[in-house]
């Protein structure tokens, strides 16, 4: 799961980055933002073909990271701080869940068993 976190709010606070690709903006975008500086289509968070996360600015937004001004698509690493007008923006990786797999190996044991037992008793048959 990928994250990108607002810091410029108190609480900072946190938009679920889906689908890929994202795009923050001002209007129609998957992440709208109102403050001063954001453009109706400031940048894209997209995969590469590596598969790797990568930040596109759009043509004249101005879009930072670590003080440095991103002209074309640029690898995202995790807990980069990037700067859109007068907003903060971390993106953040989030630990994926696992879903419960307890259902399944209970019948998965109980299964073996069953045939562990019907072994025991076809030689015991004999």
């Amino acid at each position: 799961m990928v994250e990108l976190w607002r810091l410029d709010v108190s609480p900072p606070s946190d938009c679920l980055v889906d689908p890929i690709p994202f795009l923050v903006g001002r209007k129609g975008a998957n992440l709208e933002l109102e403050q001063p500086g954001i453009w109706d289509r400031h940048f894209i968070v997209d995969r590469s073909d590596a598969g790797t996360f990568v930040v596109i600015p759009q043509p004249e937004a101005v879009l930072t990271r670590a003080g440095h001004v991103l002209t074309e698509a640029t690898p995202l690493r995790n807990g980069d701080i990037l700067e859109a007008g007068s907003v903060r923006l971390q993106f953040r990786l989030r630990a994926a869940r696992q879903r419960s797999l307890s259902a399944l190996e209970t019948l998965t044991w109980l299964g073996l068993g069953v045939l562990v037992a019907g072994q025991i008793a076809l030689a015991a048959s004999w």
